[in-house]
């Protein structure tokens, strides 16, 4: 078989060994690829060429020819060495080199490639082969170069395209574009062959592809070679044979597990591949690490994560002194700034550990406020960014120490009393404001009219809708922030911890009906809620008195009485509203609630 000349270009192995009938079969099983080699371009013709000798006045002249260029390539062959050497020699030489490199040695010449892919040379690429451990045995259904070019090279075997993705089932490796030439999906099939029996697609060669496709894939040469063999001219399909169907089984079988084993060490490889480049990369970066430390720096400063280290130290190449004195400088300039990110980091670090420090003190003395003091709620308690504001605090916590300790507790206790005392009157003034809009407008109202601790001092929920008094208010759920938070641990937050937002002053029906309890029990002046709570007296709803199968509520508080009222007997707040804004109309209302002592 004469062999074209590839004049140094790639050259696909599938073509390189056999007879041109073997070739012609091979392409027509789909176990070959196809010689994807650019034609030799031809030679021009010189214009003193085309000169005839015989030509008219140019008879007898010479012809003038154009300078030739020396040529800049050596004279003689690089490789006339090697081409001298004697057949064994040359053997036993190419034992000692890999698959690949047998590749690259058959593709430098003509000469060497005739000689690589000879019958003759398939012991030298077998020893060659046995040089790589766990490779995979050669399958039978490909020669040594084809194995050496699928398990060895990147690129597509079609168009030289860039691609790593290999079928190893199939034996290809295809960009694709190129992959659908040879390759036929269920459709393609029953477009190409309707009738195909059953129990050739079943064992058809394939492959499972994943999106755009999502089907399984068969060799396209193995189709079409089957089909010519059992489909005539008419179009009909011959009896299927027991023999063809046992071999199509036994070759997919043998396509499936030297594929499974080819694929497991390309994996196996590629694993010890990068636990190889991870030893040399850690080899190099302890050694810079070496000699940097050498220079000063400590463990901290080694920004170990950092992209721009990584390029420079952590890198799969050994640390010489031409690289050490490249890459220095930029591994100064990197561990500076990372010293000082380091320094700053601590810095914080430091400080928020003596935040810490500070909120433990924080929260034991609000709990011994709380304890000492009934007039405060955990809700009156300013959060951590207020806290810290305070200059005293704030002074202290910029201080660049290890702890905050008791001393400076001591210190800021003061400043942060006094902080809390005014936070507690700033939100006592936001409900007082919210009191006032439910009063008229032209009422005189004076500073004991607003007391929060009065009965008449009510709050309604505009999320609940709620009616609530002061006490209720700062421990309701609407109105507390981190609400499913314990209270020790609400005040290690930022901002404020209460939010009067939600709180609406009372509607005047309800504002009416407890001036009615009020004067329905008997009570002369508007009390506070302590002195309803020590009134101690056991009250009934009258309505519900009234109406036996309402049954009897013991209602024990005034709060109680309205909130009863207003939940279940809504009626009666519109009626007493009513009644209070014409005050010259005779009350014909029943008492709203009774005392008695029982």
């Amino acid at each position: 078989m004469s062999t074209p000349r590839t004049r140094g270009k790639r050259v696909n192995y599938a073509l390189a060994n056999g007879s041109d009938e073997e070739i012609h079969d091979a392409q027509e099983q789909g176990m070959c690829f196809h010689l994807a080699i650019a034609p030799t371009p031809k030679r021009r013709k010189s214009q003193a060429n085309n000169i005839d000798e015989d030509d008219g006045e140019f008879a007898g002249e010479k012809p003038t020819m154009k300078r030739k260029r020396k040529s800049s390539r050596r004279s003689g062959h690089r490789l006339d060495g090697i081409m001298k050497l004697p057949v064994d020699i040359f053997a036993e030489v190419c034992r000692y080199l890999k698959p690949v490199d047998l590749l690259q040695l058959a593709r430098s010449s003509r000469r060497l490639r005739e000689i690589l892919t000879s019958k003759d040379a398939k012991n030298i690429w077998r020893t060659s082969r046995l040089l790589i451990e766990g490779l995979p045995d050669c399958p039978s259904d490909m020669s040594e170069p084809q194995y050496a070019t699928l398990m060895f090279e990147i690129g597509c075997q079609g168009c030289y395209a860039k691609t790593r993705k290999t079928y190893y089932k199939l034996r290809l490796r295809m960009c694709p574009t190129c992959i659908e030439s040879r390759l036929y999906s269920e459709v393609d099939i029953d477009c190409f062959w309707p009738g195909i029996p059953q129990v050739i697609f079943d064992n058809l060669p394939g492959v499972y592809f994943d999106a755009p496709r999502n089907c399984l894939m068969y060799l396209a040469g193995v189709v079409n070679h089957l089909h010519g063999a059992l489909v005539n001219e008419n179009g009909e399909c011959a009896y299927v044979q027991e023999q063809t169907v046992v071999n199509l089984f036994t070759f997919t079988m043998m396509l499936e597990e030297t594929g499974d084993a080819m694929e497991a060490w390309k994996i196996a490889q590629s694993e010890a591949n990068q636990e190889r480049t991870e030893e040399l990369s850690l080899q190099r970066e302890n050694a810079v690490i070496e000699r940097l430390k050498e220079e000063g720096w400590e463990d901290g400063d080694f920004p170990i994560t950092d992209p721009r280290w990584q390029a420079l130290a952590h890198r799969p190449a050994a640390l010489t002194e031409r690289i050490w004195r490249r890459i220095h400088p930029e591994l100064v300039e990197l561990l500076q700034y990372s010293r000082e990110e380091r320094l700053l980091f601590e810095k914080y670090e430091r400080r928020n550990f003596r935040e810490d420090r500070f909120l433990d003190f924080y929260v034991a003395f609000a709990t011994s406020l709380m304890e000492s003091n009934p007039n405060f709620y955990w809700a009156e308690f300013p959060g951590r960014s207020i806290i810290h504001a305070v200059p005293s605090v704030a002074e202290a916590l910029e201080h660049d120490g290890a702890d905050f300790t008791p001393e400076m507790w001591q210190n800021v206790r003061d400043d942060v009393k006094r902080a809390v005392e005014q936070n507690q009157l700033e939100i006592r003034q936001r409900l007082r404001a919210v009191i006032r809009q439910g009063l008229p407008a032209d009422a005189a109202v004076t500073a004991d009219a607003l007391g929060l601790d009065l009965v008449t001092s009510a709050f309604t929920c505009r999320l609940c809708w709620k009616i609530l008094w002061h006490d209720e208010a700062m421990a309701h759920p609407c109105c507390i922030k981190y609400r499913w938070m314990d209270e020790a641990s609400r005040l290690k937050l930022s901002g404020p911890l209460f939010d009067p937002d939600p709180l609406l002053p009372a509607s005047p029906g309800e504002q009416a009906l407890i001036r009615k309890v009020i004067r329905d029990l008997d009570i002369p002046l508007v009390p506070t809620l302590q002195e309803i709570e020590e009134y101690g007296e056991k009250c009934i709803c009258a309505h519900c008195e009234a109406h036996a199968w309402d049954g009897q509520v013991d209602l024990r508080t005034l709060t109680h009485v309205v909130r009863h009222i207003v939940a279940r007997h809504h009626w009666i707040v519109e009626r007493v509203e009513r009644e209070s804004e014409d005050a010259h109309s005779i009350a014909t209302a029943k008492r709203v609630v009774r005392a008695y002592v029982p």
